[in-house]
């Protein structure tokens, strides 16, 4: 959910600013950090992978590195696990 989150905040933050398409992607890249970041830097210098010039793209590649691919069956799991401690 993190990913999705941060993903929508740069959705509204590059739409509100009137960004132009072609400039979603660099103006998004500046807000990673860390670890995206690191991986973002090294895939754009990745020449045997073909750039990622759109929006969708840039999402897409960013869920794909960072989304857990087994995050339902974790929300199963802690859903599971929750117990009503006390009265309402």
């Amino acid at each position: 959910m993190l990913i999705e989150n941060f993903i929508w905040d740069l959705q509204r933050y590059v739409n509100s600013n009137t960004t132009f398409e072609e400039e979603k992607v660099f103006v998004g890249s500046l807000f990673l950090v860390g670890h995206t970041k690191t991986w973002w830097r090294l895939r754009t210098e990745d020449f045997s992978r073909p750039p990622v010039t759109d929006w969708e793209g840039f999402t897409w590649e960013i869920r794909d590195q960072f989304h857990p691919a087994n995050s339902g069956q974790v929300t199963q799991t802690a859903m599971r696990q929750l117990k009503h401690a006390r009265s309402i």
